[in-house]
């Protein structure tokens, strides 16, 4: 599930970087396209509600909700669904024989590019190759770590470097749209929904509140495996009244859960957010 690029860019990549050629169609590549170990490859963009990306990605949740697991395993699968919705595209990968090992080395430097998530029919595994989540429920503590996240203020927040111990930083002008705008604007429309428990119906309150007063600042990407989001945002974000959001979550400027998609929050989190 590529969750940035447009279809052309991952197309002129694939050429460019992995050799491929284009088929038929311009969404359609094929990888070692005379050799046994051939693999076509298919772009299918998201395009509107309802659509097949659409029903795919509810089918790839339905099917891992469906699974009895422990609950850190359900935990991990719903935090996982929220990244699949969160998609632009799908990439299906087929192959008339067992993936040979250069075709797998192609996939995997595929998938760190477009930030995907990585289904075999088993297992769910991240851009870098981290389990994410099995059918037994089991997964890697580290996998899916924030590739993208926002902070929102009040205040203009000065970016000190473009680049940072791998992750890029880009100050955002109002009205800039920036590649983590639908997966930002969504989680904001959730901040509409009713939490379960009386304390995340307090907080997701105090959240709308605060985002009607608000704009993003700063947009973090990660661009290397070790690049960590969040640790930089709250490195920026620190001593402001600022949000960061990942997409997951939306966290205070010391880092703790002010409220997740799961409707959790940490009850140590500040609020108002200051000093």
């Amino acid at each position: 599930m590529a969750v940035a690029d447009p279809a052309k860019e991952i197309a002129d990549w694939a050429v460019k970087v992995l050799g491929a050629s284009r088929l038929r169609a311009a969404s359609a590549l094929a990888l070692f396209p005379s050799d046994p170990d051939r693999v076509e490859i298919t772009l299918q963009p998201r395009k509107r509600p309802g659509d097949l990306v659409s029903q795919t990605v509810l089918g790839a949740c339905a099917f891992y909700r469906s699974r009895r697991m422990p609950k850190p395993g359900q935990a991990r699968v719903e935090r996982m669904c929220q990244r699949i919705y969160d998609t632009t595209m799908t990439i299906a990968c087929i192959s008339d024989v067992a993936l040979t090992e250069r075709a797998t080395t192609a996939l995997a430097r595929l998938a760190r590019q477009t930030g995907a998530l990585v289904f075999d029919g088993q297992r769910v595994h991240d851009e870098v190759g981290r389990l994410v989540i099995d059918l037994q429920g089991r997964f890697d503590v580290g996998a899916m770590a924030p590739q993208l996240a926002v902070v929102s203020s009040g205040e203009p927040i000065a970016a000190a470097a473009k680049a940072r111990d791998g992750v890029t930083v880009t100050a955002l002008k109002r009205g800039k749209g920036f590649r983590f705008s639908p997966a930002h604007e969504r989680h904001l429309r959730y901040l509409g929904l009713e939490p379960r428990s009386r304390e995340g119906q307090a907080r997701i309150k105090e959240l709308a509140t605060f985002f009607k007063q608000v704009r993003p600042q700063l947009y973090l990407e990660r661009t290397a495996d070790d690049g960590d989001v969040l640790a930089i945002a709250r490195t920026l974000a620190r001593g402001r009244v600022a949000v960061i959001n990942d997409g997951w979550a939306f966290y205070d400027p010391d880092g703790r859960v002010l409220l997740d998609r799961n409707g959790e929050l940490d009850p140590k989190a500040r609020w108002p957010m200051t000093d």
